[in-house]
């Protein structure tokens, strides 16, 4: 699993052909830190089928939301978001 920041994101994520699933997270809320190890189990099991996993802090990194015009869908956290070929494919709150 990687660990996402304003420095790598557009990087990594939107120029990347491959699938990514991403968990946006805030370090300091305990449903995040519940569900961190799911999510960690995933990306484990999943490891080269094509799909990459990743996190991003947005406790960490206020930009994020801003930059990306984002906030509509990460209204609360965590948030897992879908992007493939430089688009955010599909949302799911958990």
């Amino acid at each position: 699993m990687y660990e996402l920041t304003d420095y790598n994101f557009e990087e990594a994520v939107l120029h990347c052909d491959e699938m990514w699933v991403v968990n946006f997270y805030s370090a300091w809320a305990k449903l995040c830190v519940k569900f961190f190890p799911v999510f960690q189990k995933a990306a484990t099991e999943l490891k080269g089928r094509g799909v990459k996993f990743g996190g991003y802090d947005l406790s960490a990194e206020e930009q994020f939301q801003q930059k990306y015009n984002v906030s509509f869908c990460l209204s609360s956290c965590p948030s897992l978001c879908r992007y493939h070929s430089m688009r955010l494919r599909g949302v799911k709150l958990v």
